[in-house]
């Protein structure tokens, strides 16, 4: 069976992560990201991979990646973060922006291992093309706290890597990168949910397994169910809260994924994978 040339299956999703929100915050001055807006002319403090240079435009200094390879990324790796309460912020003007993805993703670390995860994935038309755009995280938190799937409390995480990528020929710059530490100022607000469970993202990963990405899971009844394509179910799984992330090892071809809550009669997502 062919595979997909590249690691994202496309899926016909248009979505913005938003965080959830907590406290009344107030932003502090400090930009935990070094070189954050490149006005150096170099990519310093920066890693790279795929096609990632520094762009002149019109008499700013910007970070040009280039996913004509397939994948480009710009990342940078944050240590000694002295609050979990973080505000990020950052710039993006598509250039050519047609097909594939552009992501930002915010992985957190604590004493050396992964623990979790924050992303936003954008597809073509959510942005102004040529124009600068914001994207901001203003008014929400990142978790102080974090459970595994047995319920566990998970350490808070000392350490940020910030990535910026593009997918499928896209030229994207990005610019004004900032990650700011916040403080609760006031009482607490009512949590108010503002999209269901949605998947964000699933490839084929190097196990040749079915790897899935859920966004906003809720407290129970997260149901996932695969069907092959003559409708029986190859796959069921009620995912926990605390872990959304999913592998599935199937054999190559191609199938019908829904979710649901509670109304099993009208999923919350449909869409085809394949491999």
């Amino acid at each position: 069976m062919k595979k997909w040339p590249v690691t994202f299956i496309i899926i016909s999703i248009m979505l913005t992560i938003t965080l959830t929100p907590l406290y009344m915050l107030g932003a502090s001055s400090e930009n935990l990201v070094l070189n954050e807006d490149f006005s150096s002319g170099n990519l310093d403090n920066w890693s790279i991979s795929g096609n990632v240079s520094i762009v002149d435009d019109a008499g700013n200094y910007a970070a040009s990646v280039d996913s004509s390879v397939l994948l480009s990324t710009l990342s940078q790796t944050i240590t000694s973060i002295p609050t979990n309460n973080l505000l990020f912020n950052c710039h993006v003007k598509p250039i050519n922006f047609d097909d594939g993805e552009i992501a930002l993703l915010l992985v957190l670390i604590s004493s050396g291992n992964p623990i979790g995860a924050i992303g936003v994935g954008f597809f073509p038309g959510a942005f102004t093309v040529d124009e600068w755009n914001l994207i901001s995280s203003e008014g929400y938190y990142l978790p102080t706290e974090w459970f595994n799937a047995t319920g566990q409390k998970i350490p808070a995480f000392d350490t940020v890597i910030l990535s910026a990528t593009t997918s499928l020929g896209n030229l994207v710059y990005f610019d004004d990168f900032s990650l700011a530490p916040i403080y609760p100022e006031a009482e607490q607000e009512e949590w108010v949910r503002t999209m269901p469970m949605t998947c964000w993202q699933v490839w084929v990963n190097e196990d040749d397994n079915f790897q899935f990405i859920f966004w906003y899971p809720y407290k129970n009844n997260n149901w996932v169910r695969i069907y092959d394509m003559e409708g029986n179910m190859v796959f069921e799984i009620d995912l926990p809260v605390n872990d959304p992330n999913l592998i599935v090892d199937l054999p190559d071809g191609f199938y019908t994924v829904k979710t649901f809550h509670d109304d099993y009669e009208n999923p919350i997502q449909e869409f085809i994978i394949g491999k």
